[in-house]
């Protein structure tokens, strides 16, 4: 099991760069961009299972982009985060756009303990599987979360060379597109590890795309190998 400070050290991580969420070309402005290839794969999910206008858990909100994003396209978004910085930088930036989101300072274990009869139909838990101390109890506290046959979307990092060596080391040290750190590679899951987790916590796992970055554009897109960045989704079975 995790140390307590072992857990600080992941929120610090975040904590210590909050003021950056909002800024064009602060240390978010990478997952900006990214937020585009999310929202579209989402919202297209969405869509094909007729579910809008609803309420939707944003586990590891951050900042709020992808809530906001979604705020935008009528969805009631609650977002909670661990870092009290990223909340407030959240709720700021909402407050400046007037959009109505409810944005809690709360680790998901513990909302799930102060809200045991709340259940939610689609919860997001993007770019946080790789930060968290037991991806096993993250997945099952979602699966508690979550309504029979209720969506869980995901997107992390597989765990390999190729990720080692763009996720990791040219993201982080080559390129500085993210805080030097950011991320533990030990953390980092594969597809196959994630689909037993997801077995295990009661969710079918239904699609996986790979997430690649175009040489030229610059701009993120779906691909079919989830070799390095990956989203997808699971049902509650």
């Amino acid at each position: 099991m995790k140390s307590k400070s072992s857990i600080d050290s992941e929120i610090n991580k975040f904590s210590n760069i909050a003021e950056d969420w909002w800024k064009n070309n602060g240390k978010f402005k990478v997952l900006h961009n990214f937020n585009k290839v999310r929202v579209a794969y989402i919202k297209n999910i969405l869509d094909k299972h007729n579910l809008s206008n609803i309420e939707i858990l944003d586990i590891g909100c951050g900042g709020g982009i992808l809530s906001e994003s979604f705020s935008k396209l009528d969805y009631k978004l609650i977002g909670i985060d661990a870092s009290l910085e990223s909340i407030l930088a959240a709720k700021k930036h909402a407050q400046e756009g007037s959009l109505d989101i409810e944005y809690i300072n709360i680790l998901p274990e513990d909302y799930l303990e102060k809200n045991p009869q709340k259940k939610f139909k689609v919860i997001f838990a993007m770019e946080i599987i790789e930060h968290v101390s037991s991806p096993e109890n993250f997945i099952k506290t979602i699966s508690q979360l979550l309504e029979k046959d209720g969506i869980l979307f995901f997107s992390t990092i597989n765990r390999n060379l190729k990720s080692l060596v763009l996720a990791k080391y040219t993201a982080e040290y080559i390129l500085n597109w993210i805080p030097k750190q950011t991320h533990d590679y030990n953390k980092f899951i594969k597809p196959s590890e994630l689909n037993h987790i997801l077995s295990k916590c009661s969710l079918e796992l239904h699609d996986i795309k790979g997430i690649k970055l175009h040489p030229i554009s610059r701009d993120w897109n779906l691909s079919l190998k989830p070799d390095v960045n990956y989203i997808g989704y699971a049902k509650k079975i």
